[in-house]
């Protein structure tokens, strides 16, 4: 089954969810409604201005919270 043309349509959530059904319905196959409403181009993310001491803390957190689920 081969899906619709994605140029000429918006994808609509049915009841603010998708099932499976409607979307091989709609679009025919994953790959095509991923095409449809997946992100075109990665998120840009902010400069967030975070001084050495800001992100020394981060790091110390991060290897923190490594360690206590290794211990688990």
């Amino acid at each position: 089954m081969v899906g619709p043309t994605l140029t000429n349509r918006s994808p609509r959530p049915h009841d603010n969810s998708y099932r499976a059904e409607d979307i091989v319905a709609e679009y025919g196959t994953l790959a095509d409604f991923m095409a449809a409403i997946g992100p075109k181009l990665p998120l840009a993310m902010p400069n967030f201005d975070f001084t050495e001491a800001e992100n020394q803390r981060m790091d110390q957190l991060i290897a923190e919270g490594h360690d206590a689920t290794n211990t688990l």
